[in-house]
């Protein structure tokens, strides 16, 4: 057995595409105390190359190991992270999410108990807006309970390192192709197993930039595996905007009707939530005709929105 249990693997590539510096590092450090007493370690895959980035970590957290990923998308550092990884459990944090009490625990129990790979529940952090927002961007992990998972979130996951080696994660078309790695473990006989007590608080992002992205990776998604029903819709053109519009909205309230608890809604808040789906899920056509009009692009709409940033010395 590996002396190093399991592996915490952080990506910088959120902090690149603008996420808060400050936030970053609360992540960290919640990482380095999870692996104090037991045999984690805690790998920082930097996509940045900030050199005061790397300082700043160096000093504040000595005993992070560092990987060089300059230049990699987000996929690729993370798969990069597993190849660098000792750990015989990979278990993936995005720098712009805090995991909540318990989320290391969660995670090792299913794994150990013999999960190839898991899939914990991930919600904005904030108030109503953050709520809303969680059931368009995270919606696939509604009902929060023990199942199969069809998508996952690669912020907040874990895995069996042989399996995440044998089955890689990737598309040259999206920033985060979860849904196609997850539908390939599912052909395997091995499914993502939702742990829902695996809980993490994601940095609500920018409304516009997100949505629109969101929109994009609809399509990209369809380029990625032509398998899908989706992919056929393609040929429509630009009538499969509508398409896409009236399943997302569909989607929308089921998930919105599983979610209530576990968002901690009011019954209030909740059935107001119902009729701005509409209005929201118009931001994300931009997206898609912008994916329309272009054709299919390495790196996606997500490879386009990197902050071009020269250093983060002010925020850290």
């Amino acid at each position: 057995m590996s002396e190093i249990e399991y592996s915490i693997l952080i990506e910088t590539f959120t902090l690149q595409e603008g996420g808060d510096a400050a936030r970053f590092f609360r992540t960290l450090e919640a990482a380095v105390q999870m692996t104090a007493e037991d045999r984690g370690e805690v790998l920082l895959i930097d996509v940045c190359g900030f050199a005061d980035l790397h300082a700043a970590v160096q000093e504040r957290f000595p005993g992070i190991r560092m990987v060089d990923a300059v230049g990699l998308g987000y996929d690729d550092a993370k798969m990069m992270a597993a190849r660098e990884a000792s750990g015989v459990y990979l278990l993936y944090l995005d720098g712009d999410c805090l995991p909540q009490p318990g989320w290391k625990e969660a995670f090792l129990r299913r794994l150990r108990a013999g999960a190839t790979a898991v899939g914990g529940y991930t919600r904005y952090d904030g108030g109503y807006r953050a709520a809303l927002e969680s059931v368009m961007d995270f919606g696939f992990l509604y009902p929060c309970r023990e199942r199969g998972l069809e998508c996952y979130a690669f912020n907040n996951a874990g895995f069996l390192r042989e399996a995440m080696l044998a089955t890689p994660a990737g598309s040259p078309y999206l920033r985060c192709a979860c849904y196609q790695h997850a539908q390939a473990l599912k052909h395997l006989g091995t499914p993502v197993q939702m742990v829902p007590e695996a809980r993490v608080l994601h940095e609500q992002q920018p409304l516009i930039r997100e949505r629109t992205r969101q929109g994009f990776d609809k399509v990209a998604a369809a380029w990625a595996d032509p398998n899908v029903r989706e992919a056929r819709w393609l040929k429509g053109r630009f009538l499969v905007v509508f398409l896409f519009y009236g399943m997302d909205l569909l989607l929308d309230w089921r998930r919105l009707a599983q979610a209530r608890k576990p968002l901690g809604l009011s019954y209030a808040a909740w059935l107001s939530m119902f009729p701005l789906f509409p209005f929201f899920r118009l931001i994300d056509l931009w997206g898609m005709l912008r994916a329309l009009l272009g054709g299919p692009v390495d790196g996606g709409w997500g490879g386009s929105l990197a902050a071009e940033r020269t250093g983060i010395s002010q925020e850290v």
